[in-house]
């Protein structure tokens, strides 16, 4: 095991996650690397159906039929998650490692409280006296700010706003104490103030308890307030990485740079947003050489021959394009 593994919370290298159906073999994620140090959010950034969610399941080895995780490694505090039995998972799954879904219905069950349904998930994985388990369900729910937590403990879901739902699915995931938090686009079906809060809520959190935080989602604007560092994803594969203010500032690969342009700017004249052309390639037949190049306005044709290889910029940057470097 490299140095370079032992000193980061969480390294995935060369990931692939296939999926076996009647019309092929879909590449959902080839390929996939890159690291998150203690206390560091990281914002893995794409458009729909690039791989971020799948990635994110293949993290907590939740892939199902037709699906497998067929390569790679995911290192988590040096240990190898691909090469423990399913037994020795249900240890680190939820305990160590939790995650947030896009919809906090999928996580929550309609028939009970939200109090039990967060004690269910500590008793899961640790024994508490009634007492210790109730006080730590009240702690749980005012670390997401939830207003009046004893009483509120006693509802059920549907008494509570979509908001209020998400921030429950919060206090589940972080039941335990995990080292590592999935967040896969849980602001998506929220409204623009109280996404705003959510946002605000998660980097209090991790303020306060020091949980290093993957965050999924296809919103620059998220990632530029809550992320120390960005993963470009596109067609299964991580096409740049980098600290979120060098990245934004000076995007590396024409399809970050083109993400970004999409992007409203506050105080712009302009009345047209830049559009990229085209859509991503069939996940069941990748083009041979960059993912991208067929949408790409500066391709040329060494593009279109063999998928480029990864450019260091610098220490912190890096980025899969001929352009590079």
């Amino acid at each position: 095991m490299s140095e370079l593994a032992n000193s980061h919370l969480l390294q995935v290298i060369d990931l692939k996650t296939h999926f076996f159906v009647s019309r092929g073999t879909l590449k959902a994620v080839d390929g996939v690397s890159f690291y998150l140090n203690k206390g560091e959010v990281l914002g893995i950034v794409g458009e729909s159906a690039c791989g971020k969610s799948v990635t994110g399941l293949s993290l907590m080895r939740l892939i199902e039929p037709p699906g497998k995780i067929v390569g790679g490694q995911i290192l988590f505090n040096g240990e190898d998650l691909l090469k423990l039995g399913e037994k020795d998972m249900l240890k680190i799954r939820g305990r160590q490692i939790t995650m947030i879904q896009q919809n906090p219905d999928t996580s929550l069950n309609p028939v009970f409280r939200i109090g039990n349904q967060i004690a269910e998930a500590i008793t899961t994985h640790r024994k508490l006296s009634k007492e210790a388990l109730n006080e730590k369900v009240i702690e749980l729910l005012r670390l997401v700010r939830i207003p009046s937590p004893e009483v509120r403990a006693l509802d059920y879901p549907h008494q509570m706003s979509g908001g209020m739902r998400q921030r429950i699915a919060g206090a589940i995931a972080l039941a335990c104490d995990a080292n590592l938090l999935i967040a896969d686009e849980p602001t998506t079906n929220l409204d623009v103030t109280t996404q705003a809060q959510y946002i605000k809520l998660l980097e209090q959190i991790q303020s306060e308890t020091g949980v290093g935080i993957i965050f999924i989602t296809h919103d620059f604007g998220i990632v530029s307030t809550l992320t120390d560092r960005v993963a470009v994803m596109y067609a299964g594969r991580i096409v740049e990485t980098g600290p979120t203010k060098d990245l934004m500032e000076k995007p590396a690969h024409p399809y970050t740079r083109a993400l970004l342009d999409s992007v409203p700017k506050p105080g712009s004249s302009s009345t047209r947003l830049h559009s990229i052309q085209g859509g991503p390639p069939n996940p069941n037949k990748m083009p041979p050489g960059c993912r991208f190049a067929p949408r790409c306005e500066k391709v040329k044709p060494e593009c279109l021959k063999e998928y480029p290889p990864e450019v260091k910029i610098n220490n912190n940057r890096s980025a899969s394009c001929y352009y590079v470097g």
